[in-house]
């Protein structure tokens, strides 16, 4: 129960809402930001019912306009809702999606990755063959020539080692390698951290979303107010720069390098089995 001394501390904000909706008229949002002036300015009881009802609005109305709010609308509203979070909490203002481009490059950079993951198991693996020929006083040859077959099994291998990459890091940190030069992370969308069941069904998810070169994700995140992909709705989950996030809501460095070791592991280990089960078949 919200008492009406908790509004106490809660500072003026009429005037940035006032400019926001005309910011939001002029960008073409008439309907909507007619709609959101009569909820706000509208007379209430009580200063936090006016308050949970400013919250609910604005929440409303993002979720109708989604990416046609322009960027200096956002962040007026933004402004708005952290008064407005500070007597009801879940109205605080919204963490920002990361745009499509962004997440592009990041999984571009865990790619080469895993692409070199693969050629270190592959080089292990065949010096491991080698040794073995040197140990029997045999030829590696043919040994060799049958773990540098491209296989059907090969390829299924490889995919499973990329999605077990992916789902460890995003699970136990939030961050691939390639999300964490980019600054960005993987969050629950209520803002909490991310889980490996979130992780796994976001990377299942992938699958569709990668359909026609990435079109699906990026209709799918165009229509989407937190820019979430399928595999983000599947997972409940959305990405966000790691600098929006308070200090208390970062996992820390060290939690990501136990987490890309077990990722990387994971995806080397899958290659190494693969190559193991051609030598014994």
């Amino acid at each position: 129960m919200v008492q009406e001394n908790d509004t106490a501390h809660v500072a003026e904000f009429s005037p940035l809402l006032r400019h926001a909706i005309r910011l939001a008229r002029e960008a073409g949002l008439t309907e909507s930001a007619t709609e959101l002036e009569e909820r706000v300015f509208a007379a209430y009881t009580t200063s936090s019912e006016w308050l949970g009802e400013v919250g609910e609005a604005i929440g409303q109305f993002r979720a109708r306009e989604g990416r046609r709010v322009p960027a200096d609308v956002a962040e007026l509203l933004n402004q708005c809702l952290r008064e407005v979070g500070k007597v009801w909490p879940r109205y605080g203002p919204e963490s920002e999606g990361v745009g499509f481009w962004k997440r592009v490059l990041a999984r571009g950079i865990d790619l080469l990755v895993h692409t070199l993951v693969a050629a270190v198991t592959g080089a292990l693996a065949a010096t491991l063959v080698m040794i073995g020929a040197a140990v029997r006083g045999a030829s590696p040859s043919v040994a060799l020539a049958r773990i540098s077959e491209t296989t059907l099994l090969g390829l299924v291998a490889a995919g499973l080692g990329g999605t077990a990459m992916h789902v460890l890091c995003e699970g136990l940190h939030g961050s691939t390698l390639g999300k964490r030069l980019c600054g960005i992370v993987v969050i629950d969308e209520k803002g909490g951290p991310s889980s490996l069941a979130g992780a796994l069904k976001r990377s299942v998810a992938y699958l569709v979303d990668s359909l026609f070169f990435g079109l699906v994700a990026f209709q799918k995140m165009s229509e989407s107010p937190k820019r979430q992909r399928i595999g983000d709705v599947w997972g409940h989950t959305m990405v966000v720069r790691i600098a929006t996030l308070d200090q208390s809501a970062r996992r820390s460095g060290l939690r990501f390098a136990g987490a890309a070791m077990a990722g990387l592991t994971a995806d080397g280990l899958m290659i190494f089995m693969e190559l193991a089960y051609r030598l014994v078949e």
